[in-house]
C-alpha cells in the first residue's frame, strides 16, 4: 500500500481521526488530512506517523463548505503527493477519499 494515497476530511477528531490512524496501522503511508483545526490535524498526523505507520501524511487546515475549498484539497492532495509519485518507482494513486466533515445549520 506505499503508493496508495488515502484523503481524510473531518480528520481532526473524532471518526475522521480514528479512521486515519487506522490506516496508518494496517499499512498505508501516504496520508491527506483535511479540517480546520490544523493543531488538532498536526497531533493527528503524528499519531498515524508513529512506530512503522505512514511516512507522508499532508496536513490541510481548509474550510470545506465551499466548492473552492473542496477543489483546493484535492488538488493540493494530488499536487503533493504528484511530486513524490515516484518514490519507489510508484505511480501516483488516489486510492480512498473519505469524506467525513461536518457541519449543522
Amino acid at each position: 500500500m506505499d503508493a496508495k494515497v488515502v484523503l481524510i476530511t473531518g480528520a481532526s477528531s473524532g471518526i475522521g481521526a480514528a479512521t486515519a490512524e487506522h490506516l496508518a496501522s494496517v499499512g498505508y503511508k501516504r496520508m491527506a488530512l483535511v479540517g480546520r483545526n490544523t493543531e488538532a490535524l498536526e497531533a493527528v498526523a503524528e499519531k498515524c506517523k508513529a512506530g512503522d505507520g505512514a511516512k507522508d501524511v499532508l496536513v490541510l487546515a481548509i474550510d470545506l463548505l465551499t466548492v473552492e475549498g473542496q477543489t483546493s484539497a484535492v488538488e493540493k492532495t494530488l499536487n503533493h503527493f504528484q511530486s513524490t509519485d515516484f518514490v519507489g518507482g510508484f505511480e501516483l494513486e488516489l486510492e480512498c477519499l473519505i469524506f467525513n466533515q461536518g457541519w449543522t445549520c
